[in-house]
């Protein structure tokens, strides 16, 4: 996420070191960084720690049951961390970005296509999925595997991009360790 923080903080005409580009890249590592271990499959690590868990932890332990329970830590972390970045590396001057630069913005990206929607759509069904585990008691990984399936039929996703987007050892490291 860090290129497109990087392009934002060029829309907005921010120097390169400023301290709003700086407070844009902070920002950035926070909400990707910090906010990863909010999610039970939001970084690696929390799916490591899940798998320590003892099993009758683990059936207690949902993804809506884990989300409230780090909810007010990573709140008081997110108030502290942003006031901190906020303060500290305030942009120097307004960050409003020229009416031009938005409609070549707009150009660039052109309208949503109907892969992007499919992909959005897929995303948001398997964010529901994973918060109402507790409800339909079908396993997170199962969620997960039928959304890449979805992905697949609706052919978003292909061998030789899913080949070549996937970190197999990392995951192959991750299964190993749970």
């Amino acid at each position: 996420a860090m290129p497109v923080a990087q392009d934002i903080a060029d829309a907005l005409r921010q120097r390169p070191r400023s301290g709003g580009a700086a407070g844009l890249a902070l920002s950035t590592f926070v909400g990707f960084g910090l906010f990863g271990s909010l999610f039970l499959t939001g970084n690696p690590m929390g799916l490591i720690i899940y798998g320590l868990l003892p099993p009758e932890t683990q059936a207690q332990m949902g993804w809506t049951h884990w989300f409230v329970a780090a909810l007010l830590a990573h709140v008081v972390m997110f108030v502290l961390t942003m006031g901190f970045v906020i303060w500290r590396y305030r942009p120097e001057t307004d960050v409003t970005p020229p009416v031009e630069t938005m409609i070549v913005q707009q150009r660039v990206l052109g309208p949503i296509r109907k892969s992007e929607g499919i992909v959005a759509a897929v995303l948001i069904l398997l964010v529901v999925g994973f918060a109402t585990q507790s409800l339909h008691g079908v396993n997170p990984a199962w969620i997960a595997i039928a959304a890449m399936a979805l992905l697949f039929v609706a052919r978003v996703l292909d061998d030789a991009s899913f080949k070549q987007g996937m970190n197999l050892s990392f995951l192959l490291y991750v299964g190993v360790i749970m």
